[in-house]
């Protein structure tokens, strides 16, 4: 009896192991945060999402018209009462918790405009000025590859989900 409970703890401790070795090679260190979140492209968040039925609130953020705030170069405009999602690039992203802006938003997009913009990191702590934020969209519009944009967040926080596009236009 003692012999088979000793081959199932081995067993069962190998298959952990294995399970933590599978998870390290499939996420570099720059997508993995100390929380455990990886930053990932949208199509995977997206279809994660899907099975939890929390896709289609993410893509009505992303898709429909929404209250919205746009922070650009020092301009402020918001359109709408209440605005649920922010806009702004990343010369304007540290700016953001010196503004006032509506404390409803729940999804952050910032957009890379150009290559210079990948030396820029951003530090994720000046969003926490906004308490019901949970998705933050990275979005590209110079080629990229997706571990490097990821390595940019710094301090990201658990409670926001994280995701990423490159829009390549020819």
């Amino acid at each position: 009896m003692r012999m088979l409970l000793l081959l199932v703890f081995v067993f069962f401790a190998m298959d952990l192991s294995a399970q933590t070795d599978k998870g390290t090679r499939t996420a570099s260190p720059s997508q993995q945060e100390s929380n455990g979140k990886a930053i990932v492209h949208v199509d995977q968040f997206l279809s994660g999402q899907q099975a939890r039925s929390g896709a289609a609130q993410v893509r009505s953020l992303m898709n429909d018209v929404q209250p919205s705030t746009y922070v650009e170069s020092g301009s402020v405009k918001t359109y709408g009462d209440d605005p649920v999602c922010l806009y702004t690039d990343v010369k304007s992203f540290s700016s953001l918790a010196a503004l006032n802006v509506s404390q409803e938003v729940q999804m952050i997009t910032v957009k890379f405009k150009s290559a210079g913009d990948l030396s820029s990191p951003l530090d994720f702590s000046v969003l926490s000025a906004f308490p019901k934020l949970q998705y933050v969209y990275l979005v590209s519009e110079t080629n990229v590859a997706g571990p490097r944009l990821a390595s940019l967040v710094k301090n990201n926080d658990p409670r926001y989900n994280v995701f990423y596009n490159i829009l390549i236009t020819h």
